[in-house]
Formats: structure tokens, C-alpha cells, sequence
């Protein structure tokens, strides 16, 4: 069963790569991309009912969106970790099957401005420094060494993230009490 989903992803990414003229690597970033923006709905709701409980419990939304999204992002992982892209160039990159030490760092800043644009924990007013570090030292320790085809599915679904982060973002501004309106004194 596992294998069959692995291979409806490859066949994904080949039929995207042929639409969009036979570029491997824009096949393997729209089909990340797509996956991940077909979960946003999900993603949204487990998101607002996990900061509406202050992240106290899982709630049922969140454990569905972990039970569906694991497999199909794993597939995709394994699809491209399997050698999809090796010998391929894409735009600057020799080599999909190998690093490439630039699209790591563009990745790895990408993962530095989701974390940025995440909503800041509950009391706070912004992300914490140190978290945004660790996103970014941990995405760059990840990504040094992989496949650049991997690395383009890591930065598909990074953008997808920054916008399900906006739009959280957005709810909370939202949702903070408004101040009391000033009266207009008359004189």
C-alpha cells in the first residue's frame, strides 16, 4: 500500500514536470506545493482549535490533520529521498540528486520568515529569537546534506506554511479586544 502511494506521487510529479515542459524540479515543488495547499483547510482549523484550547490537549481536528497529512507528506518525501531528480538540472541546480548549498540557504531563510510570520505564542507579542534560530539552524543542518530535490519539496511546503502562518496571524489580530473608543468631549 505504501509503495502504491509513493507511486502515485512520482506519477504526479512526472505529469507536472511534462505540463510544465519537462522541468523535473518544477514537478516536484507544484506537486509539494499542491499537496500542502489541499491540506490547508485542515491545517487552518487544527491550528485555530489547538491555539483556541492554548495548545492544552490535542483536539480532534489536529489529530486528523496529523493521521492524513503524515502519509502524503511522507510519500512525497520518499518519492524524491529515492533518487527522483538525480542528474537533473533545474535553473541554477546541476544536479536535483545532490545538495546544492544556495537552494539550502534560500530554503533555510524561507523557514526563518515562517517562523517569523508564525503567530507569537499566547502572552507574547512576537516569535522569540531563539526560536527563529533553531528554525533556521535545524533547516540548514537538514538540508546541507540533502537532495536538492528534496530541498524544493521542503521549500514548497515552507511557503505553504507561510501563508497558513499569515492567515493565523491575521485571526489573532482579529481577535484581540479592540480599545474602548474616545468620547468626544464637548466644550
Amino acid at each position: 500500500m505504501w509503495d502504491s502511494l509513493v507511486a502515485i506521487v512520482r506519477i504526479a510529479i512526472f505529469t507536472a514536470a511534462h505540463v510544465t515542459g519537462g522541468s523535473l524540479g518544477s514537478g516536484i515543488f507544484l506537486v509539494s506545493a499542491a499537496v500542502r495547499l489541499t491540506l490547508l483547510p485542515l491545517t487552518l482549523r487544527a491550528a485555530r482549535e489547538a491555539r483556541a484550547r492554548s495548545a492544552s490537549k490535542p483536539s480532534p481536528a489536529t489529530v486528523l490533520s496529523g493521521v492524513i497529512q503524515m502519509p502524503l507528506l511522507g510519500a512525497i518525501f520518499t518519492a524524491v529521498r529515492r533518487g527522483l531528480g538525480a542528474g537533473v538540472r533545474f535553473l541554477w541546480i546541476d544536479d536535483l540528486g545532490r545538495p546544492d548549498l544556495m537552494l539550502a540557504g534560500l530554503v533555510t531563510s524561507l523557514s526563518v520568515a515562517l517562523a517569523m510570520a508564525s503567530p507569537p505564542p499566547a502572552g507574547q507579542t512576537h516569535v522569540p529569537l531563539a526560536a527563529l534560530l533553531m528554525s533556521g539552524a535545524l533547516t540548514l543542518a537538514f538540508l546541507w546534506s540533502a537532495s536538492s530535490a528534496l530541498a524544493l519539496s521542503v521549500g514548497a511546503g515552507s511557503a505553504v506554511s507561510l501563508i497558513q502562518n499569515v492567515i493565523l496571524r491575521r485571526d489573532a489580530m482579529l481577535a484581540r479586544p479592540k480599545p474602548p473608543a474616545r468620547s468626544a468631549r464637548s466644550t
